[in-house]
């Protein structure tokens, strides 16, 4: 063998953080965080709702896109959802913060059309 061979017994995966939260339901829904936002002195969370495999260890689909008002506990970080308006202005705040993906894969095609 020499010292150049190496087996890996374990795979290289970037692990998405998922959490759950139960509903007014008590059913769990699980996420996992796009990004933060703070406004007005607060912080939000940017979450995408995320349905896991049976074994509760692969993502198979993804669902909405939430915004829950974040607060750091003793107990840990508390979420809390936000009414419509609120929860629309973070979105906007943070789809304004991220580079626009559009535009770094494609060319505009058009110039003014004109809106």
């Amino acid at each position: 063998m020499s010292m150049h061979e190496h087996e890996h017994e374990h795979e290289h995966e970037h692990k998405t953080e998922v959490f759950s939260l139960i509903d007014q339901d008590g059913n769990e829904v699980f996420f996992h965080k796009l990004g933060e936002v703070e406004d007005e002195g607060n912080l939000f969370w940017v979450c995408e709702e995320v349905f896991l495999n049976d074994a509760r260890d692969m993502i198979e689909d993804l669902g909405e896109v939430y915004i829950f008002k974040a607060d750091d506990t003793p107990e840990g970080v508390m979420l809390e959802g936000v009414e419509y308006a609120t929860a629309q202005k973070v979105f906007e705040k943070w789809q304004n913060s991220i580079p626009d993906i559009e535009e770094i894969f494609f060319e505009a095609d058009t110039e003014e059309d004109g809106e």
